[in-house]
């Protein structure tokens, strides 16, 4: 994780999450005036149902439908705000959450993605809420098309966004790869080498060792022999002849 926490870091600036918000607005404002359900549509609607019937009994039948359309219209509505709110509340929360994570780490830039991809389930899921309210209530159809128009323009703008976090990738990978060799063999100032648990069966070791008992003429460098890690000589032949302090000096001349 990044030395700076997520909070103090600077946020990056985002235009999409001003005009998700603007969007959001608009929205509330048809659900304060119930998603434009009209009387007058509604009336229409039920005088075209009401023609199969006598004439004497179209008056009544047209009371009784009216009277279930408008409470199945109230009940309707109530419902669908709560979901419809929920739904724009998800981008927008989810946005801000993502842009306040500049990632250095990948795991930073698999939370932002998530986050990013959390907004964009929303915005979809935000289309078909209003493609099944036009469907369900008398309203202006032209007033729903322009609104899940703009909803679908903020989902494509939101697909692009999480395609450009890929940018970051670079930055992180390299990152990365400088920590790793960095702390894959410390060396203090004493000399003293510390290889960081990599013997064991997770990985392996620098052979510090061995090449310090070559340089000091302790092992053996003839054909057949082989050096274990640590230091230890593995002869690989029926007797090795001792290197001489001096043969080695000569051996190992700059």
């Amino acid at each position: 994780m990044s030395d700076i926490p997520l909070g103090k870091r600077p946020e990056s600036k985002l235009k999409l999450i001003d005009e998700v918000t603007d969007l959001r607005k608009r929205i509330t404002f048809e659900l304060e005036q119930s998603f434009g359900f009209s009387q007058k549509i509604l009336e229409s609607r039920i005088n075209e149902q009401i023609k199969r019937y006598p004439k004497n009994q179209r008056e009544e039948v047209h009371d009784r439908i009216l009277e279930m359309e408008i409470e199945f219209g109230c009940w309707f509505i109530e419902r669908e705000r709560d979901r419809v709110a929920d739904h724009c509340c998800g981008i927008v929360t989810n946005l801000k959450r993502a842009n306040a994570i500049v990632p250095m780490y990948m795991s930073e830039y698999e939370l932002r993605r998530a986050l990013v991809s959390d907004a964009r389930s929303y915005c979809a899921a935000l289309e078909d809420e209003l493609q099944y309210i036009a469907e369900s209530i008398p309203a202006d159809k032209n007033k729903f098309t322009k609104l899940q128009n703009k909803v679908s323009e903020m989902f494509n703008k939101i697909t692009s966004l999480r395609k450009s976090d890929n940018r970051f990738l670079k930055g992180i990978e390299a990152r990365a790869s400088s920590v790793s060799a960095s702390n894959f063999a410390n060396v203090n100032s004493n000399g003293n080498a510390n290889y960081n648990n990599a013997s064991n069966s997770n990985g392996v070791r620098p052979d510090f060792l061995s090449a310090q008992d070559l340089r000091k003429g302790r092992c053996s460098t003839k054909k057949g022999d082989g050096v274990r890690p640590g230091g230890n000589q593995v002869n690989k032949t029926t007797a090795t002849t001792p290197v001489t302090t001096d043969e080695s000096k000569e051996r190992f001349k700059p």
